[in-house]
């Protein structure tokens, strides 16, 4: 089997990352790329209802998000690499 470990990166949220409070980590669908400065930069891949499937077939990345209110465009953000980013 290929090594299970996938690399967490941290990145910068090129939008608000927003969640509720519910004593959970969540995991959000993001899309991972480089900004004209040379910079990675995660986005959402879309809604993120487990039916938005074009969300899943877009992501190539997970952002974690602690508990609490998420994170603001601009702030770090830890993700877990799921797929090719470039």
């Amino acid at each position: 089997h290929p090594d299970p470990e996938r690399p967490v990166l941290t990145v910068v949220a090129g939008e608000d990352l927003r969640r509720r409070a519910d004593g959970k980590e969540h995991l959000v669908r993001v899309t991972v790329s480089a900004d004209g400065a040379g910079s990675w930069v995660a986005r959402s891949a879309g809604r993120q209802g487990s039916h938005h499937v074009a969300a899943l077939a877009l992501a190539n990345a997970l952002a974690v998000l602690s508990d609490g209110e998420g994170v603001a465009a601009g702030d770090p953000v830890d993700v877990l690499v799921t797929g090719p980013v470039g």
